[in-house]
């Protein structure tokens, strides 16, 4: 089974990812970490990688090689805002999504360096990435992660804990498996 799980940073897209995989014993790829990583060799934040991703399309491409790799896998789970486009295959295609307020306040709770150290910088680091990604993913690709035609379950879990999220998204997946 493949399972991409997508959604704007802080949406709890990689809770969920890793809660599945979790479940239905499947092996877990988030690129939000690569991304992470690759910024952390460069010795930068995620907000200047995005940055240098507008000016260099060559980073873009290295994450989009990684995807199509673990997408000739047969059973894994991944999140990705990419993952749908590179993995149109996957049985199933989440978007988590949550308001821009409460994304920012998750990821000022976890006490990201690379988001920034206060609340007002994580909040604006958050707006300038998520800028960035849209322009680049339209530019790139002529894609937009957040339209809805390429996935099969969505949820706003901006009024939801992470257990009534992952119980929504399970009954899903269960009454689909079920049908078929």
């Amino acid at each position: 089974m493949k399972i991409i799980v997508s959604g704007p940073p802080g949406s709890g897209k990689s809770t969920v990812a890793k809660k599945l995989a979790a479940k239905y014993n499947l092996k877990y790829y988030s690129i939000g970490i690569l991304q992470r990583e690759m910024a952390q060799k460069k010795g930068i934040t995620l907000t200047e990688l995005s940055e240098l991703e507008e000016k260099d399309d060559s980073i873009d491409k290295e994450m989009d090689e990684r995807q199509k790799e673990i997408g000739k896998e047969e059973d894994f789970v991944m999140d990705s805002r990419l993952g749908s486009l590179f993995i149109p295959d996957a049985e199933f295609r989440i978007f988590v999504d949550c308001k821009f307020t409460q994304r920012a306040q998750r990821i000022y709770a976890h006490n990201r360096a690379d988001e920034g150290g206060n609340y007002d910088t994580v909040e604006k680091n958050l707006s300038l990435r998520e800028e960035s990604e849209e322009k680049r993913f339209k530019e790139y690709y002529n894609f937009d992660y957040k339209d809805m035609n390429f996935y099969n379950i969505w949820i706003d879990n901006t009024k939801l804990n992470e257990d009534e999220t992952i119980k929504i998204v399970l009954d899903q997946i269960e009454s689909y498996l079920k049908k078929n």
